[in-house]
């Protein structure tokens, strides 16, 4: 009475999909459970943000001053023009720079590739590359 053949065709793929679905369902709320009893009784050690954020950030302009210092060094040794600009593109481009000197430094690569148009001596060159690189270790 209960059963019709026209029924019982079409209800067994909804019985076999609905139990695979039924079973996903069961399956993501133990896993939620699971996860949820581990990290319970976990402390979480918070990092003090801002402290680790000024280290970074004193560590990187001494790092920066330092390859700039670097620089300059090896600039008054060099006698070469295409050396010269050569080592300061190098340097210029691959350095860190902190934050608050982007602007300058920009600017100092800017002043260095300008440099390159106009031909002077190696004493000339080397003495304004210098002076630009001086303003940036000033700032």
């Amino acid at each position: 009475m209960f059963c019709k053949k026209e029924n019982l065709k079409h209800s067994w793929p909804f019985l076999f999909f609905g139990l695979i679905g039924f079973g996903i369902v069961v399956a993501f709320a133990i896993l939620i459970v699971i996860l949820f009893t581990r990290f319970k009784h976990q402390e979480f050690k918070l990092i003090p943000v801002q402290a680790n954020l000024q280290e970074k950030q004193i560590q990187l302009t001494n790092n920066y001053q330092t390859e700039i210092s670097n620089l300059v060094n090896s600039l008054k040794e060099n006698n070469d023009l295409n050396d010269i600009y050569k080592k300061t593109e190098d340097v210029l481009m691959t350095v860190r720079v902190p934050k608050e000197m982007r602007d300058a430094h920009l600017q100092a690569l800017l002043e260095v590739e300008k440099m390159k148009e106009g031909g002077v001596g190696v004493e000339e060159t080397r003495k304004r590359v210098l002076d630009v690189i001086d303003a940036l270790v000033k700032k």
